[in-house]
């Protein structure tokens, strides 16, 4: 899913785990990218850059992060992603 930076700002001024400016914004493109993978697949593994990680979220609660960006409307779910980033190395989103 291409995630509009509109959106982005709109979860941003819900989220304390989202900076709210481009570079974050540019991060967090990265991390959906991840979720979405993680979502299709159906298991808890994935790999970014070479690097092969195990996610400690449920798909249930990477599906409530996608349907957040989707429906552009915030949850308290919604913060997990930071978990996600943290992971990868994306400290900023």
């Amino acid at each position: 899913m291409k995630v509009e930076y509109d959106t982005y700002l709109i979860l941003a001024s819900y989220s304390n785990k989202l900076s709210g400016d481009y570079s974050g914004y540019v991060n967090f493109r990265e991390v959906v990218e991840v979720l979405e993978n993680i979502a299709v697949k159906q298991i808890n593994t994935y790999l970014y850059n070479g690097e092969h990680y195990t996610s400690d979220l449920t798909i249930k609660e990477i599906n409530v992060i996608l349907d957040c960006v989707r429906d552009r409307a915030w949850n308290s779910g919604f913060d997990k992603v930071k978990y996600i980033s943290n992971q990868i190395g994306l400290r900023r989103i």
